[in-house]
Formats: C-alpha cells, sequence, structure tokens
C-alpha cells in the first residue's frame, strides 16, 4: 500500500516582534530642544523602527540636517529614512504675529503642520498632495 503524502504547508513567520510602532509628538515635547537634540531624538526613534509623526513641520534648514545627520548614522541594521512635511497655510496676521514672537522673544517658534517620519525598511511609499500625503508601509 502507498504512503499517503503530506500536503506541504509553507509557513510565512514574521520577525520576532513585528509590529508596527507609530510615535505621536507634540510640538510641546520638542519645543525646548536645540535642532541638533531634535533631529537626534527623531533618529534614534527611527532606528529603533518606529513611524515619527511630529505636530510640527520641518522647515527645509531642519530637513536637510535630518538628511545629513541620518546618512551618517546608515549602516547595515539601519537602511535609512523616508519623510514627509505638510506645512500648514497660515494667514497674514499669524505670519505676522509668529514674526513678531520670534524677535521679541529671539527664539523661533514652532511651524505648525505635521511631519512623518520613519525608516525605509517600512515605508515603501508616500504620496503627496497640496493638502495630504498618504503612506504605505510594510512589516
Amino acid at each position: 500500500m502507498a504512503k499517503k503524502r503530506k500536503a506541504k504547508t509553507k509557513v510565512i513567520r514574521r520577525k520576532k516582534g513585528g509590529k508596527l510602532r507609530l510615535d505621536f509628538i507634540s510640538i510641546g515635547m520638542l519645543a525646548g530642544l536645540s535642532m541638533d537634540q531634535k533631529i537626534a531624538n527623531i533618529i534614534k526613534r527611527v532606528r529603533d523602527n518606529h513611524i515619527v509623526v511630529l505636530d510640527e513641520s520641518l522647515d527645509f534648514i531642519e530637513e536637510a540636517k535630518l538628511v545629513t545627520s541620518t546618512m551618517k548614522e546608515i549602516d547595515t541594521d539601519f537602511k535609512g529614512i523616508e519623510f514627509c512635511t505638510l506645512p500648514r497655510k497660515a494667514g497674514v496676521f499669524m505670519t505676522y504675529a509668529t514674526k513678531a514672537l520670534e524677535s521679541l522673544t529671539g527664539k523661533p517658534t514652532a511651524k505648525p503642520g505635521l511631519t512623518l517620519v520613519g525608516p525605509s525598511t517600512i515605508i515603501r511609499e508616500i504620496k503627496r498632495d497640496p493638502n495630504a500625503f498618504y503612506v504605505s508601509a510594510e512589516l
């Protein structure tokens, strides 16, 4: 009598701890930090495979610093980042008031908007239009 063959099943195993981690960080948490401290905080979280959502937009200087700092951190474990910033459009009065406050205090104020930063090994695609961005991620 012929032996019965077991059906082969393919077992797909996820990486240990394959959870999606999102960190929502308010303006207040980063307000007292210098630009270097803010960038280091973001990169530390992203290196730990967290997707970071900031309640502020990064200006072009901060974005450039984020990219250059990330390039220094790239190794076999950390492949890089993907990010997108949506600035919130302020009216003429708010723009004037913000500039006046900055000139009085001598400190830059937080820029309203939204920024998403995540590891390039998780974020597959970011589609952006003027008022929103759409993220595809994969663990």
